[in-house]
Protein backbone atom coordinates (compact mmCIF):
# COMPACT_ATOMS: atom_id res chain seq x y z
CA UNK A 1 0.00 0.00 0.00
CA UNK A 2 2.63 2.32 1.03
CA UNK A 3 4.17 1.99 -2.72
CA UNK A 4 1.15 3.15 -4.31
CA UNK A 5 0.75 6.12 -2.07
CA UNK A 6 4.23 6.98 -3.37
CA UNK A 7 3.95 6.37 -6.65
CA UNK A 8 0.65 8.77 -6.28
CA UNK A 9 2.51 11.29 -4.98
CA UNK A 10 4.76 10.84 -7.34
CA UNK A 11 2.85 11.55 -10.11
CA UNK A 12 0.29 14.08 -8.86
CA UNK A 13 3.09 15.99 -6.84
CA UNK A 14 4.27 18.11 -9.87
CA UNK A 15 0.29 19.42 -9.74
CA UNK A 16 -0.01 19.57 -5.85
CA UNK A 17 2.99 21.21 -4.92
CA UNK A 18 4.59 24.00 -7.06
CA UNK A 19 7.78 23.86 -5.15
CA UNK A 20 8.82 20.28 -7.00
CA UNK A 21 8.96 22.33 -10.09
CA UNK A 22 9.94 25.93 -9.34
CA UNK A 23 13.78 25.59 -9.40
CA UNK A 24 15.80 26.43 -12.31
CA UNK A 25 18.49 27.08 -13.99
CA UNK A 26 19.78 29.40 -17.04
CA UNK A 27 20.98 29.59 -19.78
CA UNK A 28 20.93 25.31 -20.01
CA UNK A 29 23.77 25.88 -22.68
CA UNK A 30 26.51 27.59 -23.47
CA UNK A 31 29.15 28.06 -26.33
CA UNK A 32 32.76 28.94 -25.46
CA UNK A 33 36.58 28.83 -26.48
CA UNK A 34 39.39 26.78 -25.65
CA UNK A 35 39.91 29.81 -22.55
CA UNK A 36 36.50 31.12 -21.26
CA UNK A 37 34.67 32.26 -18.21
CA UNK A 38 31.11 33.36 -17.99
CA UNK A 39 27.94 32.42 -15.57
CA UNK A 40 24.49 30.70 -14.81
CA UNK A 41 21.82 31.77 -12.60
CA UNK A 42 20.35 29.02 -10.10
CA UNK A 43 17.04 30.25 -8.84
CA UNK A 44 14.54 29.13 -6.43
CA UNK A 45 11.10 30.21 -7.19
CA UNK A 46 9.50 28.35 -3.88
CA UNK A 47 8.46 29.59 -0.36
CA UNK A 48 11.29 27.27 1.89
CA UNK A 49 15.22 27.56 1.20
CA UNK A 50 16.98 24.66 -0.51
CA UNK A 51 20.27 23.91 -0.65
CA UNK A 52 22.23 23.18 -3.61
CA UNK A 53 25.29 21.20 -4.99
CA UNK A 54 26.96 21.54 -7.87
CA UNK A 55 29.35 19.43 -9.84
CA UNK A 56 31.03 19.49 -13.33
CA UNK A 57 31.00 16.21 -15.28
CA UNK A 58 32.45 15.71 -18.83
CA UNK A 59 29.22 15.26 -21.48
CA UNK A 60 29.15 13.00 -24.47
CA UNK A 61 26.21 12.31 -26.62
CA UNK A 62 25.14 8.97 -28.17
CA UNK A 63 22.10 7.92 -30.00
CA UNK A 64 19.95 7.95 -26.41
CA UNK A 65 21.26 11.54 -25.81
CA UNK A 66 23.55 12.59 -23.10
CA UNK A 67 25.70 11.00 -21.34
CA UNK A 68 27.71 12.20 -18.10
CA UNK A 69 30.91 10.93 -16.85
CA UNK A 70 33.74 11.85 -14.81
CA UNK A 71 35.40 15.40 -15.87
CA UNK A 72 38.26 14.99 -19.19
CA UNK A 73 41.52 15.74 -17.49
CA UNK A 74 41.77 17.98 -20.90
CA UNK A 75 38.89 20.11 -18.77
CA UNK A 76 40.28 22.98 -16.02
CA UNK A 77 37.23 24.47 -14.99
CA UNK A 78 36.62 26.18 -11.93
CA UNK A 79 33.37 27.19 -10.02
CA UNK A 80 32.88 30.20 -7.21
CA UNK A 81 30.32 28.12 -5.52
CA UNK A 82 29.65 24.15 -5.44
CA UNK A 83 27.68 23.98 -2.32
CA UNK A 84 25.12 26.77 -0.28
CA UNK A 85 22.00 27.15 0.44
CA UNK A 86 19.41 29.30 -1.58
CA UNK A 87 16.22 31.03 0.29
CA UNK A 88 12.76 31.17 -0.70
CA UNK A 89 12.31 33.61 -4.14
CA UNK A 90 16.31 33.84 -4.69
CA UNK A 91 18.88 33.69 -7.54
CA UNK A 92 22.30 32.99 -7.61
CA UNK A 93 24.63 33.64 -10.25
CA UNK A 94 27.42 31.07 -10.48
CA UNK A 95 30.79 32.25 -12.42
CA UNK A 96 32.64 29.64 -13.53
CA UNK A 97 36.48 29.60 -15.94
CA UNK A 98 38.87 27.56 -16.97
CA UNK A 99 40.07 26.01 -20.51
CA UNK A 100 40.29 23.12 -22.20
CA UNK A 101 43.31 21.46 -23.87
CA UNK A 102 43.33 20.41 -27.61
CA UNK A 103 42.33 21.25 -30.51
CA UNK A 104 38.87 18.84 -31.12
CA UNK A 105 35.42 19.88 -29.58
CA UNK A 106 34.68 19.43 -25.50
CA UNK A 107 31.62 19.51 -23.84
CA UNK A 108 31.26 19.19 -20.20
CA UNK A 109 28.21 19.73 -17.56
CA UNK A 110 27.41 21.71 -14.13
CA UNK A 111 24.69 19.32 -12.71
CA UNK A 112 22.77 21.16 -10.07
CA UNK A 113 21.47 19.24 -7.29
CA UNK A 114 18.73 20.88 -5.45
CA UNK A 115 17.87 19.11 -2.23
CA UNK A 116 13.80 19.87 -1.07
CA UNK A 117 13.82 19.31 2.48
CA UNK A 118 12.33 15.80 3.32
CA UNK A 119 8.50 14.89 3.39
CA UNK A 120 7.06 12.47 5.60
CA UNK A 121 4.73 9.81 4.72
CA UNK A 122 2.31 8.21 6.65
CA UNK A 123 4.23 6.38 9.23
CA UNK A 124 6.89 8.45 11.41
CA UNK A 125 9.84 5.85 10.57
CA UNK A 126 9.59 6.77 6.93
CA UNK A 127 11.05 10.31 5.28
CA UNK A 128 11.78 10.82 1.43
CA UNK A 129 13.93 13.31 0.77
CA UNK A 130 13.52 15.15 -2.93
CA UNK A 131 15.59 15.64 -5.09
CA UNK A 132 16.26 17.16 -8.52
CA UNK A 133 19.42 17.31 -10.47
CA UNK A 134 19.31 20.12 -14.03
CA UNK A 135 22.11 20.43 -16.02
CA UNK A 136 24.27 23.25 -17.60
CA UNK A 137 25.90 22.05 -20.80
CA UNK A 138 29.02 23.79 -21.66
CA UNK A 139 30.49 23.26 -25.42
CA UNK A 140 34.20 24.40 -26.06
CA UNK A 141 35.61 24.70 -29.60
CA UNK A 142 38.75 26.10 -30.33
CA UNK A 143 36.82 27.78 -33.64
CA UNK A 144 34.09 29.22 -34.58
CA UNK A 145 32.39 28.78 -31.20
CA UNK A 146 29.18 30.11 -32.89
CA UNK A 147 27.99 26.36 -34.38
CA UNK A 148 29.93 24.43 -31.91
CA UNK A 149 26.94 23.32 -30.24
CA UNK A 150 25.57 21.94 -33.26
CA UNK A 151 28.60 20.46 -34.70
CA UNK A 152 28.94 18.03 -31.81
CA UNK A 153 25.51 17.42 -31.91
CA UNK A 154 26.16 16.31 -35.63
CA UNK A 155 28.84 14.15 -35.09
CA UNK A 156 27.11 12.61 -32.30
CA UNK A 157 24.16 11.42 -34.52
CA UNK A 158 26.11 10.49 -37.51
CA UNK A 159 28.52 8.51 -35.10
CA UNK A 160 25.41 6.69 -33.81
CA UNK A 161 24.21 5.95 -37.73
CA UNK A 162 27.32 3.56 -37.60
Amino acid sequence: MKKYILIAFLILAPFLSPSLSAQTISPIAQQVGKKFSGSFLVKNDTLGPISVTIETYSATFNEKGIVWSPLDPKVHVTLSETSFRLGPQATEEIMFKGKTEGTEPVSFSFLAEFTLGHVATTSKSNIMQVRMILPETIYSCSKRVDHCRETMLDQAHLTAQK
